[in-house]
């Protein structure tokens, strides 16, 4: 048998053709299949008519409250990104039940989100970001979020869970917690 001889330039050129056959590989072969790094700008129509992303966060507390993002897409698809204090730190996607976007644009725009939007925070009253005064507020609560990408736009509205006592104390209570049962649901075995 003849044994194949490589010329320097021949064995160049195998080493760059077996580099770029590593990376390729490492960029598509062996990543982890479950976590993913995001780009929240989702590719979306030229001119939408509706909200092109909701999100739900949760923040920090003084104990071992959950720390997380959770973005829902117009094609029912999510991201979990999670902070601190979760099964699973990063960012993940999935797929989430048929018309759950949908039912959760109907959630805040029967809940007059706009309205709420403006006034943005509910929190402690002697905090410099509180833009609506809470009748009771207890220390050491996470707040949550919940923000309406529209278009150019992103409407939030944020809530100290410390504050109570309010007037629209309600309807801010059942979007968090509508919201907060999509994201139990659908992120098993991330929070």
């Amino acid at each position: 048998m003849a044994g194949v001889i490589l010329t320097n330039h021949h064995r160049g050129f195998v080493f760059k053709k077996i580099l770029q056959l590593a990376l390729i590989f490492s960029i598509f072969g062996c990543s982890d299949t479950e976590q993913w790094e995001p780009r929240i700008e989702r590719m979306v129509a030229d001119a939408p008519t509706e909200a092109q992303a909701l999100s739900f966060s949760r923040g920090a507390c003084y104990g071992t409250c959950p720390v997380y993002d959770f973005y829902i897409f117009p094609d029912d698809n999510f991201v979990f990104i999670g902070r601190a204090h979760v099964k699973k730190m990063g960012a993940y996607r999935g797929t989430l039940e048929k018309g759950t976007f949908q039912s959760l644009v109907n959630l805040v725009d029967n809940n007059n989100f706009l309205k709420l939007s403006r006034t943005g925070y509910f929190g402690n009253s002697h905090s410099a970001d509180a833009t609506f005064k809470c009748g009771l507020y207890k220390t050491d609560h996470p707040s949550v979020s919940i923000g309406v990408q529209v278009q150019e736009s992103k409407l939030t509205v944020t809530h100290n869970l410390g504050c109570s006592d309010f007037p629209d104390e309600q309807v801010i209570v059942k979007m968090f917690s509508k919201f907060e049962q999509v994201v139990i649901l659908n992120s098993k075995g991330l929070i």
